[in-house]
Order: C-alpha cells, then sequence, then structure tokens
C-alpha cells in the first residue's frame, strides 16, 4: 500500500505493484480538505442578531446550500469544496444583502452581514376640512420621533 498525505490535503492510499528490478510509477491527486463560511446577522439600526435571516451560499450563479440563522444571528456553512462564493441574507423587513466569500482548505471564511431596514412610506391627501376637497401645493412634512422595526 501506498500513503500520501500534506498539509490541508485528504490522504489517500492506493495500492501499488513493485516488482524486482523494476520501477512502478504512480501518481496521486491529493484534494484540498474543504472548508467552511460562518458569520452573523444582525440590524444595521440596533445592532441586535436577526434570528431567522435566510442565508445562501451560492457558486458561479447556483445555490449549493441553505440555512438560517439561530436566535443570536449566527450561521454555519461546513464541509464546502474551495472556490469563490457569493453568501446571500435575507430577512422579513430588511433589505438583501450580497457579500463574497473565499473559502480556502481547513479554513473558516467569515461573512458577517448588517443589513438595513426597508424603507417606509406615508400616503394620504391634504384636504379641506370643509369641503373635502384636495389642497394643492399644502406642505407636509415629516418628523421621525421613532421608528418601529
Amino acid at each position: 500500500m501506498l500513503k500520501a498525505q500534506a498539509t490541508n490535503y485528504q490522504s489517500k492510499t492506493l495500492g501499488v505493484v513493485v516488482i524486482s528490478n523494476q520501477t512502478s510509477t504512480t501518481n496521486i491527486a491529493l484534494a484540498p480538505l474543504p472548508g467552511s463560511v460562518a458569520g452573523n446577522v444582525s440590524s444595521s439600526t440596533s445592532g441586535d442578531p436577526i434570528a431567522g435571516a435566510s442565508i445562501s451560499l451560492s457558486l458561479n450563479g447556483q445555490v449549493v446550500a441553505s440555512t438560517l440563522t439561530d436566535a443570536f444571528g449566527n450561521y454555519l456553512f461546513f464541509n464546502i469544496s474551495i472556490g469563490t462564493y457569493t453568501v446571500t441574507a435575507q430577512a422579513t423587513n430588511y433589505q438583501s444583502q450580497i457579500l463574497g466569500a473565499i473559502v480556502l482548505a481547513n479554513q473558516t471564511a467569515t461573512v458577517n452581514f448588517s443589513l438595513i431596514l426597508q424603507p417606509g412610506s406615508v400616503i394620504g391627501t391634504v384636504s379641506s376640512s370643509l369641503t373635502d376637497n384636495p389642497i394643492r401645493g399644502a406642505l407636509v412634512q415629516l418628523d421621525l420621533i421613532s421608528f418601529i422595526s
């Protein structure tokens, strides 16, 4: 048996026949160890973790793994082949965010997200209390005292 091993690569064992007074040639291709992608998702407004956020890991435009964040906003993808990935975070009432990750052999790529709340809106009509007709050119001002996330 012939065994090859190297740091950050999966070891491999092959059978080889050795004949007296001859040289046997055996080439061994070692696969790199997988890596992982981990991180946290939080609100950019409050800094609080976002539980239940949807996280997807894509390679060349194809989703290869997905998960949800835990109660502390953490997520983990393990046993990921080396390469360059995109990581997408989505959560209710927040804007999606896409970041890159380079996965190296036997290492963890950390990708943290700080999601921005979706903008809200106010609609309505300014009208006369006597005629109920709209008042053209009325100035409407919104003062932000507090917000609901």
